[in-house]
């Protein structure tokens, strides 16, 4: 498939997106969550409460059992994570996770809503990724010269040793986690020389770059996330519309996965913190989705409410304590070694890297095992 069967792919999946915590109210024993779909479809709730225990107040809680973690507003910390959706006008919240380096990369993380009755009619769930590899159109002509026993004699454009290359096939036999982004169709020229005179030209047929799914070049916890559902063409992924029950107040659970599942030493995969210069990966042209967002509907799919979450991991567990300097141990520039703990360990205090360190050190893409 042509990139720009891709590119319009992705364009109609943009338009269709188009400090603990405070105990909230008890809820019955039935209302831990309940499974749904890929395609957005729920099951029964299995009970209901009485509709006037929530009032209209929409929350979000992370429960992670012993895992310390702060979670609150983004604009203040201190401050639980909820919307009245009864106030009759659109809301919008950004929250913010923060937890330490390896409990993420150990546990991953995961999200209750709470729901309150005659509130939200259904929900979109989306989920963070972004661009891993870069990708595009490769180059139409490849060219290269022989003598005339068919011996390589040089190059003459998209080709090395008579091989065609691509700038966006990433493929290499020391990383099989690296993907072929290169889509689109070129023929090869191979130009016969005797003596430095052109005495011959044979052109192919057209061939194809063989790029396979554009989601092959994403990463993110989108494509490990409970729930989540993709495009059948690109693979990559889309909202799930979850179909909720509005008469009986709802507990939704979110689950995303965990970076130890692989084989690279990061949390960029689940952390989508950044500040100050925006990733490659991340910004307005990478086709990417920088929030974790929980949207609330109603049955003509209008936004009552809408949460944007941030998942910052933090290097020390001091710092973190003292809700210091989250990135203690970041690499100041490209090649310098991370600094070690004070213990004599010899261990680095930075040991998953996050957005700060691939932005410090000029990565253009963060790619699997990277």
């Amino acid at each position: 498939m042509t990139t720009s069967k891709y590119i319009s792919v992705l364009a109609l999946l943009a338009l269709a997106a188009c400090t603990e915590p405070t105990d909230g109210p008890e809820l019955p024993d039935w209302t831990p969550g309940y499974p749904t779909s890929d395609t957005g479809g729920s099951t029964d709730t299995g009970g209901s409460t009485d509709s006037g225990d929530l009032g209209g107040l929409l929350r979000l809680d992370v429960n992670m059992g012993a895992v310390i973690t702060r979670f609150g507003q983004k604009a203040d910390p201190t401050a639980s994570c909820e919307i009245d959706a009864q106030e009759g006008q659109y809301q919008t919240l950004e929250c913010q996770l923060e937890i330490n380096e390896l409990d993420l990369w150990f546990h991953g993380w995961n999200y209750d809503l709470t729901i309150p009755s005659n509130t939200c009619e259904y929900l979109l769930v989306q989920h963070y990724y972004y661009q891993a590899w870069s990708w595009g159109t490769g180059p139409t002509t490849v060219e290269y010269q022989v003598d005339t026993a068919g011996n390589f004699l040089a190059d003459v454009s998209n080709s090395v040793n008579g091989e065609p290359t691509c700038e966006f096939d990433h493929t290499d036999p020391d990383n099989p986690e690296a993907p072929n982004c290169c889509f689109g169709d070129y023929t090869v020229t191979v130009v016969t020389m005797d003596n430095g005179t052109e005495v011959g030209r044979v052109t192919s047929d057209v061939q194809n770059w063989g790029g396979g799914q554009l989601a092959e070049c994403y990463a993110g916890a989108a494509f490990g996330a409970s729930p989540s559902a993709f495009d059948a063409i690109s693979g990559m992924p889309v909202g799930v519309v979850v179909d909720i029950d509005e008469d009986v107040d709802n507990v939704y659970n979110v689950s995303l996965p965990a970076p130890s599942n692989k084989p690279e030493w990061s949390n960029v995969t689940v952390a989508n913190f950044y500040e100050g210069t925006t990733p490659i990966g991340l910004n307005s042209t990478s086709l990417a989705r920088d929030h974790y967002a929980i949207s609330c509907l109603d049955r003509d799919e209008e936004y009552i409410a809408r949460f944007e979450i941030d998942v910052r991991e933090w290097n020390e567990k001091a710092e973190f304590l003292a809700e210091g300097n989250p990135d203690t141990g970041t690499q100041a520039n490209a090649g310098d070694p991370r600094p070690e703990e004070a213990n004599g360990s010899g261990s680095p205090i930075n040991d998953y890297f996050d957005w700060a360190d691939f932005v410090l050190n000029g990565n253009d893409y963060v790619g699997s095992a990277d």
